[in-house]
């Protein structure tokens, strides 16, 4: 699957106050409201958000309207000594050392539309941040379903332990080691390799972001 180069979409981190409610509103749409993963009575003013919010970054998608189209957050274990994956039941009891790892979770994309678009433009700039801040390992809880649907583009998780029944459907962590997956890219998947080691109309949008 080839990358496509002309997005007409903006890529950014959510920097101001009315970009983070909008994405906090859209996280409890689909958390609270739709997958009913999250208690709505939790979150009164119908805006889901948790105690990684004021240090993690979140990137969004911007459509030409500048609605936002997607977004995805990024925690870093080195921010917090622990990440959220850790309470899965399947790996609660394991000691691992998270200082160099980031999880990615509230990945939502908005529009049905560009989804391989937005979710392309999303992965590569949270990438660049991770290289930016030494990052050796990106994991995400997911399910086996969502894990091969990313699969789709190039990304390669492995499963840290089996699934179980965690927020509300079968998950398990799985991890990415940032660089078996840009020597994957680079050996078989050059447009990937390409598209994602590309920093034109990235860095200067994570100028904001505090490493």
């Amino acid at each position: 699957m080839g990358i496509p180069n002309d997005f007409n979409l903006y890529f950014k981190i959510a920097d101001t106050g009315k970009e983070i409610r909008t994405c906090q509103s859209i996280r409890y749409k689909v958390y609270c409201e739709e997958r009913k993963w999250l208690p709505a009575d939790y979150f009164p003013d119908r805006l889901e958000k948790d105690i990684y919010d004021e240090k993690s970054p979140t990137f969004i998608a911007l459509d030409d309207d500048f609605d936002v189209v997607g977004l995805t957050r990024i925690i870093k274990g080195s921010d917090f000594g622990t990440l959220p994956f850790l309470q899965h039941p399947s790996i609660k009891k394991r000691k691992i050392d998270v200082s160099t790892m980031v999880e990615l979770s509230r990945y939502i994309v908005v529009s049905p539309k560009h989804k391989g678009l937005i979710s392309h433009g999303l992965f590569r700039i949270a990438l660049h941040y991770c290289k930016r801040n030494n990052i050796t390992d990106y994991v995400i809880l997911i399910e086996p379903s969502l894990r091969r649907l990313i699969e789709r583009y190039y990304w390669f998780y492995e499963p840290m332990c089996p699934p179980a029944m965690y927020y509300g459907a079968f998950t398990y962590p799985a991890v990415c080691n940032a660089g078996q997956i840009e020597k994957t890219w680079y050996n078989h998947y050059p447009d990937n390799y390409r598209f994602y080691m590309d920093e034109s109309n990235v860095i200067s949008s994570l100028e904001t972001v505090k490493g």
